[in-house]
């Protein structure tokens, strides 16, 4: 998928940075430095309080220029704008693009004492989310025709190693499912998109998320877009199709790597939960599931 769940123990050495992690590794290796964090360290003395976003605006720009991809910046108004618009035939993309430059509770674990257990909360990411969407949104020049894409940006590699699998779950509600299929047909371990609470589920206007941490881009597709075939054969869905990732429910669940709760059920309680269990049930033959929670312990490396 591009970037593992976020699950799992980590460990850090004496400087407090990330040297294994159990299952996939997340994040560069210890001690690399991204052309993103050295652009933005570059740029930093020279942003003022009301252009904090203008030097990832410019990365971005520069980057699809790169790729053969001329867009447009749009100039900031009093009212909501996005940050480039990218116009192809008669139709275009509007993007709005976000950074994350720390991470207070990557902190807090790192500075914790030796096996402490650490909820990760996402709240902060989905107001970021929720920032970028409405900058989009709210745009006087929007048409129900235009395409639009939230780009974000991870600055940090050692810092903000969260970020980009947080936010994918935040936009899917990943839940990681194992148990056993009906009439005996052996077991399963899949990942389950849209079991919990989704940014994706109910914006069926936002057509997709770049997730971009140092050189890693990944384009999330959402699936419950009104234009989400029509999206996927956009240049820049192009592009990342050929040269990054791609994210969609929609093909990892024809090819049997993933379960997609694709259910208008609420997801707020235990409740509304067992109402999505009983919908996987039927739709894919499931006896039992079981989901897998882990939490991040600080285990110092020796």
């Amino acid at each position: 998928m591009g970037y593992p769940m976020m699950n799992g123990m980590l460990r850090f050495d004496q400087e407090g940075r990330t040297s294994r992690c159990t299952g996939s590794p997340i994040g560069p290796a210890p001690g690399e430095l991204g052309v993103i964090a050295s652009m933005k360290r570059a740029t930093r003395m020279q942003q003022s309080p009301n252009t904090n976003d203008d030097p990832m605006r410019d990365f971005v720009h520069s980057f699809l220029k790169s790729h053969g991809l001329y867009a447009d910046k749009i100039p900031e108004t009093k009212e909501k704008t996005p940050d480039l618009k990218l116009s192809f035939a008669e139709e275009r993309i509007l993007i709005e693009v976000k950074c994350k430059e720390d991470d207070q509770q990557f902190r807090n674990i790192v500075n914790s004492p030796p096996e402490t257990v650490h909820p990760y909360k996402k709240s902060t990411l989905e107001t970021l989310l929720k920032t970028a969407w409405h900058q989009i949104r709210d745009f006087p020049e929007r048409c129900d025709s235009d395409f639009t894409l939230v780009w974000l940006i991870a600055i940090e590699p050692g810092i903000t190693v969260f970020v980009t699998p947080t936010v994918m779950n935040t936009l899917y509600g990943i839940e990681n499912l194992e148990g056993q299929l009906d009439r005996n047909a052996g077991t399963y371990e899949k990942p389950c998109f849209f079991f919990g609470h989704s940014f994706f589920f109910r914006r069926n206007k936002l057509d997709g998320v770049v997730l971009q941490d140092d050189s890693r881009l990944s384009l999330c597709l959402n699936p419950f877009s009104k234009r989400q075939n029509d999206f996927r054969h956009t240049p820049i869905t192009g592009l990342f199709r050929k040269k990054f990732k791609i994210i969609d429910p929609d093909e990892m669940e024809k090819a049997n790597k993933c379960f997609v709760a694709d259910c208008d059920l609420p997801r707020t309680d235990r409740t509304d939960r067992n109402g999505v269990v009983c919908y996987l049930k039927k739709k894919y033959g499931l006896r039992t599931i079981t989901r897998n929670r882990f939490v991040l312990m600080n285990c110092p490396a020796d």
